[in-house]
């Protein structure tokens, strides 16, 4: 399964629809999830989440935005080691 840095440094998937839905930037609840099924973050995403992590004062840098693949040891991933 992948995932962003980003929005697991901010709770997860439903942590960050929270805070978005209540900002009025995102309406439904799956939003988040198919950010992760599509390897996209929105750029006008990224922004409030840069925001969010600015307010509760968690670093982040550039690859915090980008997909991480969580595969076990000796897994191949696009038929690499």
């Amino acid at each position: 399964m992948e995932s962003y840095p980003i929005i697991d440094k901010l709770g997860g998937p439903t942590a960050v629809f929270r805070h978005m839905n209540r900002l009025a930037k995102i309406r439904h609840p799956d939003t988040v999830n198919q950010w992760l099924r599509r390897r996209s973050i929105p750029g006008h995403a990224m922004r409030v989440l840069m925001e969010l992590a600015e307010q509760r004062q968690i670093p982040y840098e550039a690859a915090d935005f980008h997909v991480q693949l969580n595969c076990r040891q000796g897994e191949q991933v696009n038929g690499e080691k």
